[in-house]
Parts: C-alpha cells; sequence; structure tokens
C-alpha cells in the first residue's frame, strides 16, 4: 500500500520484485498549531497489543543476481509505477 496526499493506492506485482524509494519520501510533514491544540484536547484511548505476532514474511531463497541484468535507472515513484504498468507486470 502506497499512503500519499490523495490516499492509499494498493499495487501488486509478481515475485521476484525489487522497491526502492526516495529519502526525500521519509520526510516528516509538522502539525500546524491548531491541530497540536486539538490533539490535545482528545482523550487517549488504551489498546492491547498482541505480543506474539507470527511473521508475516518467509525466505525461502535467497540468491546473488547478476549485476546490471536489464537494471534500469527510476527517477521517482511515478517513474516506476509507469514502468511496471508498461511491462505488464502491474495493472
Amino acid at each position: 500500500d502506497h499512503v500519499g496526499d490523495d490516499g492509499v493506492e494498493t499495487l501488486e506485482a509478481d515475485l521476484p520484485c525489487v522497491v526502492t524509494t526516495d529519502l526525500r519520501l521519509a520526510k516528516p510533514r509538522l502539525p500546524g498549531v491548531l491541530a497540536v491544540i486539538k490533539a490535545k484536547q482528545q482523550p487517549i484511548e488504551e489498546r492491547t497489543t498482541v505480543a506474539a505476532a507470527a511473521p508475516s514474511l518467509d525466505v525461502v531463497r535467497m540468491a546473488e543476481v547478476a549485476s546490471a541484468r536489464g537494471a534500469v535507472r527510476i527517477a521517482d515513484a511515478a517513474e516506476l509505477v509507469a514502468t511496471l504498468r508498461a511491462r505488464g507486470t502491474i495493472p
């Protein structure tokens, strides 16, 4: 799932698939003063967590890949999605 300003976008791809991101995607956005004041007035809801949750990923096999085998440099996430759609990897 990709969470952006427009909402959530879900992409599906067949494995093996390599997805990377840019460091600029992780910049935090600071809330405004009014949002902070409203948040302080909200009650804090306590929830319990499951301590022994099963992992959702199983590594079946790892292998070294030959370097630059059909590698393509992608500038940003939009270009990545466009490239994967053009190749028919994702709908």
